[in-house]
């Protein structure tokens, strides 16, 4: 339904209505446009339904139009498409209640500078964010287990991104052709999986610290990254598949934390001069690396210490957190939900801190560990 409030020969101020079948299942929202502020506001209980190009949102003529979205305390989930292409819009107001986006939900919202994503939302769903080439600042809360394919594919003005502890995948695509994303963030701990293409084409990321806890690294997954210059590889990665750092042409070094290097069924570096990069090694494992396919085309290989494991000991017991380390370094606490507790200086060699009862996440420098507090 769309009524029109006119007064004598005033133009349209204002369409309104609900949606179609009042939402899905017991939901019941409200939608109105306001023209004189351009701003959209949904109101009532449950989520916004999906759309598409077939069935476009009641508001759709006015997307090129829109600057503000406010979306009210009631809403639990945006459908596919609810937004998109929005090229206006400019404020986006997303309420603590909401716990999905679905499918493309602010695609090709062109304008966006900014976006603040509430600690309810556990994944962000595919090409959520596609193509909002001014997006700039991106909060995501702690505990978000997944960012979708594509989520932020195509974000070209956004410089950096800090992913969120408890983070457990980067889906395929979901940073690719982020042109001006030269800093990215990772959890300290969680990240098992980056998936194919996910940072394809970032050319302006400088560095990748990637950390303790991960598993796999697809193909492609750093392709054309032309500005890294430094990889770091934890040990707990046991598969870089094709092309995973393809055409990083300004490489200068890759550490890695491997004692026993993987044999890699894949060419990983392709187009990247890897003869004039600096291959740094556990030490003692200099030869094991010269002997070995993919390894052995690194001309300039070192050794750093095993930092994971030289001097430094993590762990709780009786309600005590116990610290050895080999050097001063600083100290996080967080809840098993990924919410900072404490964070703190802690000296070289042996300390204690007493800790709540339950699980706690120990974050000392790039390590992390899981401990149980009784």
């Amino acid at each position: 339904m769309a009524l029109a409030a006119t007064l004598g020969s005033a133009t349209l101020k204002a369409q309104y209505g609900p949606l179609p079948g009042g939402g899905y299942g017991n939901s019941s929202i409200n939608w109105k446009y306001e023209t004189a502020t351009r701003t959209l506001t949904l109101t009532g209980y449950g989520r916004i339904p999906d759309y598409s190009n077939l069935q476009p949102a009641p508001w759709a003529k006015h997307r090129a139009e829109i600057k503000s979205i406010v979306i009210g305390s009631g809403i639990t989930s945006i459908g596919e498409y609810a937004f998109a292409g929005s090229s206006a819009l400019t404020s986006v107001q997303i309420p603590a209640g909401v716990t999905q986006i679905e499918d493309y939900a602010f695609a090709n919202c062109s304008a966006l500078p900014a976006i603040t994503l509430p600690i309810g939302v556990t994944k962000i769903e595919e090409g959520v964010f596609l193509n909002c080439s001014s997006l700039r600042s991106v909060t995501l809360p702690q505990g978000m287990q997944k960012v979708g394919d594509g989520a932020f594919a195509n974000c070209t003005s956004l410089p950096s991104i800090t992913l969120p502890l408890g983070l457990r995948e980067i889906e395929k695509g979901a940073f690719s052709g982020c042109t001006s994303l030269a800093s990215v963030s990772f959890p300290a701990a969680g990240l098992t999986d980056i998936d194919e293409g996910a940072f394809y084409g970032c050319t302006a990321l400088k560095a990748a610290t990637l950390p303790l806890g991960l598993r796999e690294i697809d193909k492609n997954a750093f392709w054309g990254c032309t500005s890294l210059t430094n990889v770091s590889i934890p040990a707990s990665v046991t598969e870089i598949k094709s092309g995973a750092f393809g055409g990083c042409t300004g490489l200068r070094s890759v550490t890695v934390g491997w004692t026993v290097p993987p044999m890699p069924r894949y060419p990983i570096f392709p187009s990247v001069p890897v003869a004039n990069v600096q291959l740094n090694v556990p030490r003692g494992t200099e030869s094991t690396y010269r002997s070995m396919p993919v390894w052995n085309e690194f001309l300039k290989i070192g050794t750093v210490a095993n930092a994971e494991v030289d001097g430094r000991r993590i762990y709780a017991t009786d309600g005590v957190l116990y610290l050895t380390l080999p050097k001063p370094e600083l100290v996080r606490i967080f809840d098993i939900s990924g919410r900072l507790l404490q964070t703190f200086s802690a000296p070289a060699g042996s300390s204690t801190l007493r800790l709540m009862a339950g699980y706690h996440i120990v974050q000392v420098g790039d390590t992390a560990e899981k401990v149980y507090a009784d």
